[in-house]
């Protein structure tokens, strides 16, 4: 049994294989996507699939069916789709009812909740603004979301107080919550004290 290619991208660029652009629906709860692909030419065997062969295009939005039996078009119109970052894949039907494996997942849209110019799915501290996205202890949350100083994954507690407490006064990477470069002084106590008895973050999905 023949499945057929995953050699039709979908890349987020004006490319051969997809075009993608948006249009934000008012008011902005939702949006609507516009895609393009090509047609797939060839089975993963290397056998040629012909137009007639081709019955429809199934939509998965984050793993999910979204829009099925799609007819053997090039272009799909999705409408009213869910705030914040929606990752989308597609796969063709044969007339036989057979399903390829799912294309290459292509990032939908991109909210970018605090306005630091990193959309929500990549961005290491949601809710703030960081453009630098600095994390300088590597645990994938940006400074100025992470009062975790002792990495103990709880909230933000009396022994990262203590940590903080000697970092004062002194060059700490990891206490220099606005990311200023300098010694940690009352800005970062002032950023420390928003954090105090708070979980780290929210960040993103994805790395």
């Amino acid at each position: 049994m023949n499945r057929f290619p995953c050699g039709w991208s979908l890349i987020p660029a004006c490319v051969v294989g997809l075009l993608l652009w948006f249009g934000i629906i008012w008011p902005a709860l939702a949006e609507t996507v516009q895609l393009g692909w090509n047609m797939p030419t060839t089975r993963e065997d290397g056998t040629p699939i012909t137009p007639g062969e081709v019955a429809s295009y199934t939509a998965y939005i984050n793993d999910v069916e979204s829009v099925a039996d799609i007819p053997g078009a090039d272009t799909l119109l999705i409408i009213a789709l869910q705030s914040g970052d929606q990752i989308l894949t597609m796969t063709t039907i044969d007339i036989d009812g057979r399903e390829s494996m799912p294309s290459n997942a292509v990032l939908l849209s991109g909210i970018d909740s605090d306005g630091d110019g990193t959309r929500d799915l990549l961005d290491n501290c949601i809710h703030v603004s960081n453009a630098e996205q600095e994390d300088t202890d590597g645990d994938g949350y940006g400074n100025i979301c992470d009062g975790d100083l002792d990495n103990s994954g709880g909230v933000v507690n009396f022994g990262d107080l203590t940590l903080f407490q000697n970092a004062f006064g002194t060059v700490n990477a990891d206490a220099d919550f606005d990311s200023s470069g300098g010694v940690v002084n009352f800005a970062d106590l002032t950023l420390f004290q928003a954090l105090f008895g708070n979980p780290v973050g929210p960040k993103g999905e994805l790395p």
